[in-house]
Order: structure tokens, then sequence, then C-alpha cells
């Protein structure tokens, strides 16, 4: 996998993203019917309706940037192996934390408990973090549900490779 996204695509949520476009869709006719109708009354509803849409859009849409899974060399230099591997899972926890309110995969804070190196297979590191999500992807998988919406203790398995631009984070899973 060539970025960490930890709302990996799949079929349900291709589907809920599908369906979720679909009610977008449906409810922008019915706020232009709405203001194409003879009464007044309606106009003004359906123009509100149309504007409170626009932002449930808005809200709903990922960011601009792209998910950041790469560090330089010069940034990673006097950096042990465990050390680059935190540093780019905080920044891909930070990337996700900035998503707008209402997209996928948005998380409201985070804790990295610890990263180690799997000892049998170089560069692979086992980190173990805490986030805090109302984003249903996040309840399937590892980790101990809590209040608020915390899920201590998920753990992920990481390998970071080395090329001539820096050294890049890759999602292996959740076992190896």
């Amino acid at each position: 996998m060539n970025s960490f996204i930890f709302n990996l695509l799949n079929a349900n949520t291709m589907l809920l993203s599908i369906l979720w476009r679909l009610l977008l869709f449906s409810l922008f006719i019915a706020a232009l019917t709405l203001i194409l109708k003879k009464y007044r009354w309606l106009k003004l509803y359906g123009l509100v309706f149309l504007i409170a849409l626009g932002g449930l859009y808005f809200a709903s849409r990922p960011p601009e940037a792209p998910c950041p899974n790469t560090i330089s060399l010069d940034a990673a230099a006097d950096l042990s192996g465990s050390e680059i591997a935190a540093k780019l899972f905080e920044a891909q926890l930070e990337w996700q934390q900035a998503k707008r309110p209402l997209a996928s995969g948005k998380i409201t804070a985070y804790q990295i408990e610890k990263v180690t190196p799997v000892e049998s297979t170089p560069g692979v590191y086992s980190v173990v973090y805490s986030i805090q999500s109302n984003d249903d992807a996040y309840k399937a998988g590892n980790g101990h549900i809590a209040e608020d919406g915390w899920i201590y203790n998920k753990s992920l398995y990481v390998r970071v490779v080395q090329n001539e631009d820096g050294y890049k984070l890759e999602v292996i899973g959740t076992g190896l």
C-alpha cells in the first residue's frame, strides 16, 4: 500500500460513499424544486435548504492535502528507526485530525503509546496507539472501546522503507 489511510476502502465504505452522494443529490433536487415553486415562502425554505446542503457537502469533503507518508533524509538524520516510524505515524494521525468535521475517517484526538521494532523482520514496527473518533469505521478491528469515543490500545504493523528521497511509511496491517 503506497499511502497510509485509516479508513481503508472496502465494500461497506464504498456503498456508504455512494449512498451519501445519492442523498446529497436528491436533497439538492428537492431544494431546487422548492425554489422554483410559485409561493415565496417555499422559495425561502428551498434557499435555506440549499445553503444547509452546501454546508453539509463542504463539511464532508476530504482534505485538500494528501496524507503524508514520507520524511526527508535530512529530517531523519539523527533519528532511530522507531523514531522515524513514530514521526511518520504521528503526521498521518495529525492529517486524520485535520479533516473536516463530517469527513470519513476524522479523528478528534490521538495518542501514540509505543512504537517498537519487530525483531524477526527488519524495517517493520509495531505501533500501539489510542484515538478518539465518532466515525464508526474505527470501531471495527482491535483496541478497547471506552467512553467518549476513545478506542485504546489499537495496534498496527508498519514498514519504514528508505529510498533516494528519504523514508516512507507503508501499512502492513494489524497482524503479521
